[in-house]
C-alpha cells in the first residue's frame, strides 16, 4: 500500500512540477531540469508521506 501511495504521490509532484518548467523554463538543459524535477518530486512524496502517518499515530487527547 505505501508503495502505490508512494509512487502516485511522486507521479503528481513531478507531473505538477515539470507543468511549472514548462511554463517558465530554468535556464538548464532539458534533462537535468527532469531530473531535478524527478528529486523534488520523490522528496514531496516522502514528506507528505511522513506528514501523514505523524498525524494518524498521534492519539487524541481526552
Amino acid at each position: 500500500m505505501k508503495f502505490l501511495v508512494l509512487f502516485a504521490l511522486t507521479f503528481v509532484y513531478i507531473f505538477a512540477l515539470l507543468l511549472v518548467t514548462e511554463a517558465a523554463p530554468p535556464p538548464l538543459p532539458h534533462m537535468l531540469t527532469v531530473a531535478l524535477c524527478g528529486a523534488i518530486g520523490a522528496s514531496l512524496a516522502n514528506a507528505t508521506w511522513w506528514l501523514v502517518e505523524r498525524k494518524m499515530r498521534r492519539k487524541p487527547t481526552p
